[in-house]
């Protein structure tokens, strides 16, 4: 088998990327009047966990049937999500808000919210100029309910007093005002394209991941929450937004927009059938949050990422289709890590070279044997042989159950351990 006969140093790069970031008359932006992307190297988090209570804030009841969860539930979860779009604000919010005292009908009362988010809210287009206004919204897709309403209206406030925000933003404290009137809201999306589908220059395999400073951000909240999660655990998990949402409200049976955000309803924005009312917890995923991190201290830990994808390769990722056909195979070895996709198998067994980013003027030296190897696996066995998996896995010494657990959970494989046994002598 391949022998591991170097030491394998990679750097991760991430990025992130804001939703909603098209301009004020709905154009999108060019990368140097919206520069979205926020390189920062990957790095473990040491948390410690506060363990004070912390209430939610109020929420409406939910009438959907929940019963049938989207996703697995693999780990015990930390936090409680929770639709951020059914809060319902204190009085004495709404009086600090300046937005206590709307009165009429569901009409009437949702125009004068609508008025006073024109009054003391501020589009931001440029995330460039407030690095922090995407947060709100990535953070509740991966983890619904971190980042409410009432802590958005008292955190994001600019030099002028002014709420600043992107549509998320309106959408959510809008929802959590009328909520307060008893009106019956909604958060509608339009799911026609994601930022990166509507700017060319976007490479969407940048679009995953946060920076360092981002999650030191959002760490805050996660203590104040009892909720220990790593850099690691966080970055791969956070991805972009569709480009555009809008509060709705219900009046006399119809869903009716009340779209303060800074973009023009004009052209695909006003093709209803772009939206879509999407349930709060599209985007959660239990086993990518809560699962062991991959990464510890800038090393790959291979049980955790067998645990890892063991549980969930995710087919919402393009990925590559590898040299056998699999499709949604990781791309990159970041990739890899973050659990987005399987280890692919290379018909060259140099391209894990490649894959794992490592120069050397003299594969062979690195990689001995490896075409021999390959060939005599596959013919003795009658099965693939996924270089780049034996490569990180291999030892001289490591028991034959371990190697074949940790082999077909990262390459979905079905190799036993008689057959890894009787090749192996």
């Amino acid at each position: 088998m391949l022998k591991k006969i170097i030491n394998v140093s990679i750097i991760l790069f991430t990025f992130v990327l804001a939703s909603c970031n098209a301009g004020p008359n709905g154009e999108t932006l060019t990368p140097e009047e919206n520069p979205a992307l926020d390189p920062a190297p990957s790095a473990t988090v040491e948390v410690e966990v506060n363990n004070e209570e912390t209430e939610a804030p109020d929420q409406q009841e939910l009438t959907e049937d929940t019963t049938e969860l989207p996703y697995d539930v693999v780990y015990d979860e930390q936090f409680e999500i929770w639709d951020p779009c059914t809060e319902v604000l204190s009085n004495e919010m709404l009086e600090q808000i300046g937005a206590a005292s709307f009165t009429g009908s569901d009409e009437e009362i949702a125009q004068q919210i609508y008025n006073w988010q024109e009054e003391n809210m501020a589009y931001v287009g440029d995330p460039g100029l407030q690095m922090d206004v995407s947060y709100q919204g990535r953070w509740n897709m991966f983890l619904p309910g971190i980042f409410p309403a009432s802590e958005l209206l008292v955190e994001h406030v600019n030099e002028d007093g002014k709420v600043y925000g992107i549509c998320s933003d309106y959408t959510i404290i809008f929802c959590a005002i009328a909520n307060s009137y008893g009106l019956e809201t909604r958060n509608n999306t339009f799911t026609n394209y994601k930022f990166s589908d509507a700017n060319s220059w976007v490479d969407p395999e940048t679009t995953r991941g946060l920076a360092q400073e981002e999650y030191d951000a959002l760490n805050e909240k996660l203590i104040n929450h009892g909720v220990a999660l790593t850099y690691d655990q966080i970055d791969r998990v956070a991805r972009e937004g569709y480009v555009h949402q809008r509060p709705e409200v219900k009046i006399d049976g119809e869903w009716v927009s009340f779209d303060g955000a800074g973009i023009a309803p004009t052209g695909d924005y006003l093709n209803e059938e772009n939206y879509e009312v999407l349930p709060f917890d599209a985007d959660y995923n239990n086993v990518m949050l809560y699962a062991p991190p991959a990464m510890e201290n800038g090393k790959l830990n291979l049980e955790n990422l067998a645990e890892l994808l063991s549980h969930s390769p995710q087919l919402d990722y393009e990925g590559i289709t590898d040299d056998a056909g699999n499709e949604h195979r990781a791309a990159k070895f970041n990739d890899l890590c973050r659990g987005l996709g399987l280890v692919p198998y290379f018909e060259d067994p140099y391209r894990v070279l490649e894959f794992l980013n490592i120069e050397t003027d003299n594969p062979e030296d690195v990689l001995e044997d490896a075409p021999e190897i390959m060939q005599g696996y596959e013919e003795g066995t009658g099965k693939l042989f996924y270089a780049l998996a034996d490569f990180l896995i291999f030892e001289n010494d490591i028991e034959a159950a371990e190697y074949v657990y940790l082999y077909n959970a990262i390459t979905h494989s079905d190799l036993t351990v008689e057959e890894f046994s009787e090749y192996m002598q």
